[in-house]
């Protein structure tokens, strides 16, 4: 067979020669243990990158690969090229199975999916793991830049990608944003084994490559590829870029908060002589905690996300949309995926508790939860429930103008905003401590006037719906709860009748 195109790579005491050749199949000749000549036809090259039929084995050789001539350097980066888009498009099918609620969000160096590919392909052959990071680290230093630049465009032009405000990154484009992915898909995709069950696997050829390098090199190699990875991908916050595994950038000791808000997520808050003071949320799975009876109790009602990843980005992502829509939210600073926490601002003024307890006990603060329900009517009209709409989990700057939702890792896009005025009127029965109940009807009058002034009745008939009740039989004492379900009753028939003299 001729020679199409040679190169190689050279590190330490390590050589790996590559002759790409017309023709089929794949040849690994060793002439010492720490030397391979890899005889590649150009047919397993193209089976590879259109069926994967080696599963990327192949492939993955060329990429790091130094031309030893100038013809072969035009082949290699023409080869380089092709890899690299397939590369970066099947990335960006694992990123959004992983994490769909940042796809809009994101933003990666474009070596992110090449050390992101040579991550999962060090998870997938354990026994080739240090030789997947040598081939990485290769990878970085021998694809010329211009390689990479044409790659990029060329994905842009093709709406895969795009170019946000920061030069040297990219996001996805919506192409990339429309692509859906089956249960099975992303099964297939996130356990990187169940991708050997292709059938257009050439099993055997796979084991024989194994097989060969596993005998014929050692390899040393310290790089931490899922460190690196994370080091390329990027949210943007308050204070700029936050890398996705940014270490904690307050001095410590630091002191404990009272918590704020949420149920098992623990918070702290942060005092920096130079940065001034924030909330640290450290996010913890449902295991042993709270969450899980209450999402039991809830079924049918809302769903409810335990994940402690999926809250964190839950919250990230809900905060950025409702910014964006322009509500108040607290200011994002740092967020960290692998260790799951969040800094956010810490916004001072009354929990929306506190004013409905004002309003409960002395009859005050009226105009104030109509503020509060006018906000909650706006983000519902945007097709947003806030999932957690406990009065804890809103806050009234001193003002008395500015309404804050903080804690959203339960909020969705989503037609359910009768939940949120389901938890808002049972929690406000729940606030009730004595056998007094005279300023109820006076808040519930408030919360539904306020409410209405942007939204329509139906969401508030539906909060009084059977499913929710049995939720709430939880938390509320059970005159309140009679009572509060009574008033608003009679208060929404009246209203349904035009007539609007209890309001």
């Amino acid at each position: 067979m001729s020679t199409i195109a040679r190169g190689r790579i050279e590190s330490g005491n390590i050589l790996l020669d590559v002759v790409i050749k017309h023709g089929k199949g794949v040849k690994i000749i060793h002439n010492s243990k720490d030397h391979i000549c890899l005889s590649i036809g150009e047919d397993a090259i193209k089976d590879d990158l259109t069926d994967d039929k080696y599963y990327g084995l192949i492939y993955d050789h060329i990429l790091p690969l130094i031309p030893l001539d100038v013809n072969s350097e035009a082949i290699l980066n023409q080869y380089k090229i092709k890899i690299l888009r397939k590369i970066i498009l099947e990335e960006i099918k694992l990123f959004l199975a992983e994490n769909r609620l940042l796809a809009r969000r994101a933003l990666f160096s474009p070596y992110y999916f090449l050390l992101n590919h040579y991550r999962r392909k060090a998870l997938l052959f354990v026994f080739l793991r240090q030789y997947f990071k040598f081939l990485a680290r290769e990878s970085l230093e021998n694809i010329p830049y211009d390689v990479l630049n044409t790659t990029i465009s060329l994905l842009i032009a093709d709406g895969y990608l795009r170019r946000p405000y920061y030069d040297d990154k990219v996001s996805l484009g919506n192409r990339s944003l429309d692509i859906k992915s089956s249960p099975i898909d992303m099964l297939l995709n996130t356990v990187p084994y169940l991708s050997l069950l292709n059938l257009r696997v050439d099993i055997k050829s796979i084991l024989k490559i194994i097989s060969l390098l596993t005998t014929r090199i050692s390899i040393s190699d310290d790089l931490d590829l899922g460190e690196k990875v994370s080091q390329y991908a990027f949210l943007e916050t308050d204070k700029g870029l936050s890398s996705l595994t940014i270490d904690l950038p307050f001095s410590i000791p630091y002191k404990q908060k009272i918590r704020l808000g949420g149920i098992i997520n623990t918070a702290y808050l942060i005092e920096d002589e130079n940065r001034g003071t924030y909330v640290l949320k450290k996010y913890h799975e449902w295991s042993g905690l709270k969450w899980l009876p209450i999402a039991l109790w809830s079924l049918g009602a809302y769903y409810f996300d335990t994940s402690a990843k999926r809250r964190l980005l839950n919250e990230y992502s809900m905060n950025r949309d409702l910014k964006d829509l322009g509500f108040k939210v607290p200011g994002i600073y740092y967020v960290n995926l692998r260790d799951k926490f969040v800094v956010e601002e810490y916004v001072q003024g009354s929990l929306f508790r506190d004013v409905i307890i004002e309003g409960l006990t002395r009859g005050k603060m009226l105009d104030i939860i109509e503020i509060v329900l006018s906000e909650i009517a706006k983000v519902h009209k945007c097709g947003i429930v806030l999932g957690d709409a406990n009065p804890t989990n809103i806050i009234v700057n001193n003002d008395q103008q500015d309404v804050f939702f903080i804690d959203l890792e339960q909020a969705k896009y989503s037609n359910k905003s009768s939940w949120d005025l389901a938890i808002l009127f049972f929690f406000t029965a729940h606030y009730v401590r004595s056998l007094k109940l005279d300023n109820l009807r006076s808040v519930l009058e408030a919360i539904v006037r306020g409410y209405l002034k942007y939204g329509d009745i139906r969401p508030l008939k539906e909060a009084l719906s059977p499913s929710y009740i049995r939720v709430f039989t939880l938390f509320a004492f059970p005159h309140a709860l009679i009572k509060t379900y009574i008033d608003l009753r009679r208060m929404l028939i009246d209203l349904s009748k035009g007539s609007s003299t209890s309001i």
